[in-house]
């Protein structure tokens, strides 16, 4: 757009369509770069921990074949997994009718302090596996299961940081697009990681870190004076947070766009929103409300297909499919929704931040006036792209 104009509700929908059709193919090639190391390392983790409870679940088996039943009795009957009405239960209807009827199943077999007694049975089993193998349950808890959930954490660690390092990408290739200038897919991922990524998680923290520190010194000047301020406060505190995430919705485009340090990325934010506070509230909540019901539908399809993987669950609660059995299909059910999870995420991943990009530039525009930019040749990807895309 050169130059830039204002732009209304229908007009920032409108150019934002434009930037993600012309940004799409990249956004979903640098979804994958940035988000499957961290997929990855997580399922192998995940993978690891479902193979080391399939042997502890096999050993005490071999102990007390009744063990199975045990495990499932005792989390059916957990009175705090209720299973609520939502999406979830119609999508999945035989799966939740399945767990319901199991339940029922497990109060009836065990009337008065049911879950009690499970535990109480499960200790004797562990009791008995310990004194023949010479393993306690912390040994295999230590030496299996912790070295698991490690390998599950460093993965997490390095999706947040992939999906910083994406946000940053998809923030410069939106603002390039916007301003039609011109970037080489490499540069832009080599900036993400090298800088942008660092940045904006700085920036979060300084954001995170500032509100907690405000809402601490309330809530602790309330303690001192009166328990009764910290119910009286919660309203105010609550609304102090939502104005913060207004105030400083552009954070992170301002950023990138500017080439801005974290704490000038903040200043930068709240002056735009100065003056445009309610119109950004309106704006967003229409904008909020359109991402989630583009992703729900756009989700639709994969959910269906992934609900065909999940008859394993209802033969399993149906006592047609033994525990370890259950297990080793639940690791390649992870498996497809990390799929499935790539294949969304590719399609959604740029709805918000392009959204966020070109409101933005629209507050810039209203507060300084027309935005001029030199016309120049169109971001250029055919040093990453495969050949004929």
């Amino acid at each position: 757009m050169i130059p830039s104009r204002e732009l209304e509700l229908g007009g920032l929908f409108t150019e934002s369509a434009r930037i993600i059709k012309k940004i799409f193919w990249q956004v979903a090639l640098l979804y994958a770069i940035f988000t499957i190391p961290g997929e990855v390392v997580m399922y192998f983790g995940a993978s690891n921990l479902i193979s080391d409870v399939r042997d502890r679940v096999h050993e005490m088996t071999v102990t007390d074949p009744t063990t199975p039943t045990l495990i499932k009795d005792y989390f059916l009957l957990d009175s705090t997994r209720g299973s609520s009405l939502s999406i979830y239960r119609l999508l999945y209807s035989e799966v939740f009718t399945a767990i319901d009827s199991a339940r029922k199943t497990a109060a009836n077999r065990y009337p008065d302090s049911g879950q009690l007694l499970i535990k109480n049975r499960l200790e004797q089993i562990n009791q008995k596996f310990t004194s023949h193998s010479g393993k306690t349950i912390w040994d295999w808890l230590f030496s299996k299961l912790m070295s698991s959930l490690i390998i599950v954490g460093i993965g997490f660690v390095l999706l947040i940081l992939g999906i910083y390092a994406l946000r940053g990408a998809i923030f410069d290739l939106s603002s390039r697009a916007y301003e039609e200038r011109s970037a080489k897919l490499s540069e832009i991922l080599k900036k993400s990681l090298s800088k942008y990524m660092w940045l904006l998680i700085t920036q979060d923290i300084i954001f995170v870190l500032s509100l907690c520190t405000v809402l601490g010194l309330v809530v602790g000047l309330s303690l001192l004076i009166s328990p009764l301020l910290i119910v009286l406060l919660l309203l105010p505190c609550f609304g102090l947070v939502l104005i913060s995430a207004v105030r400083l919705l552009f954070r992170g485009i301002a950023l990138v766009s500017e080439e801005l340090g974290p704490l000038e990325g903040l200043n930068r934010s709240f002056g735009l929103s100065v003056g445009n506070f309610w119109r950004i509230v309106g704006y967003a909540i229409v904008a909020t409300l359109l991402v989630y019901i583009l992703e729900t539908i756009g989700q639709l399809p994969i959910n269906l297909i992934a609900a065909d993987n999940f008859n394993w669950i209802v033969d399993y609660l149906n006592d047609k499919l033994s525990l370890t059995n259950a297990l080793a299909i639940l690791d390649s059910t992870i498996l497809k929704y990390l799929i499935f999870g790539l294949i969304s995420g590719s399609i959604f991943a740029s709805l918000w931040d392009v959204f966020t990009t070109t409101f933005y530039y629209d507050l810039r525009t209203r507060k300084e006036g027309s935005l001029d930019y030199p016309p120049e040749e169109t971001i250029n990807t055919s040093s990453l792209l495969p050949e004929g895309q």
